[in-house]
């Protein structure tokens, strides 16, 4: 009996560092004690070990006592990140799903924007703010934003809205006009009418914006 309760102690102790390490894959729970900032990296402290995570967003002092992580994994080696708000933490999972994107531009974009200027800029097709930045080109921008705005903003395109934007981007229409304009266009109109409401409307829209 007293063997198997010995036993049963480390089997109990053994569960609860699983559950510790498991928890660490998501986040962390930072207290006085357990954690220190020195160089844009968080250190965090168990059971006399230290783990490292870099801040992509590094603040003197944590107004939250809940760590975010995540965890890149190249052919070469793993990355560790931390995050202060969770929301910013699936916008870099996000952006690195991108195909045109690697792990230099998504980070140069988190520490180039807040979180609520990315949205914007993603809400508002502001490809000019991203091409602003060095190592962003046009074509690159445009795949990232409009990638970004079909997740964020949970939006898809009929195979007919697709063969659409194609012909008037092509007729020299900026595409971010063209995205923003084709949902106002009854997608049960023949190709035809489909194609002329949305090229009256989207002269209405060069009007406006001069």
């Amino acid at each position: 009996m007293l063997l198997f309760l010995i036993f049963w102690d480390k089997i109990k102790i053994f569960f609860l560092y699983l559950f510790e390490v498991i928890e660490m894959l998501d986040s962390l729970i930072l207290k006085t004690t357990n954690h220190y900032l020195k160089e844009r990296s968080l250190f965090f402290l168990l059971n006399d070990q230290v783990y490292k995570y870099e801040l992509l967003e590094y603040k003197e002092m944590l107004k939250t006592d809940k760590f975010f992580l995540y965890f890149y994994q190249d052919e070469y080696k793993t990355y560790s990140y931390g995050f202060y708000d969770e929301k910013i933490r699936d916008l870099f999972k996000t952006l690195l799903t991108i195909n045109s994107i690697g792990l230099k531009h998504a980070k140069t974009i988190l520490e180039t924007f807040s979180y609520e200027e990315i949205i914007l800029m993603v809400k508002e097709f502001d490809y000019e703010k991203l091409t602003a930045i060095k190592g962003f080109g046009v074509i690159s921008a445009k795949t990232i934003i409009e990638s970004l705005h079909k997740t964020l903003f949970d939006v898809s395109y009929t195979s007919k809205e697709e063969k659409m934007i194609l012909a008037v981007t092509k007729l020299g229409y900026p595409c971010q006009l063209v995205l923003k304009t084709i949902k106002t266009v009854d997608s049960k109109l023949s190709d035809d009418k489909f194609l002329k409401v949305l090229l009256e409307r989207l002269g209405e829209q060069k009007q406006v914006h001069g």
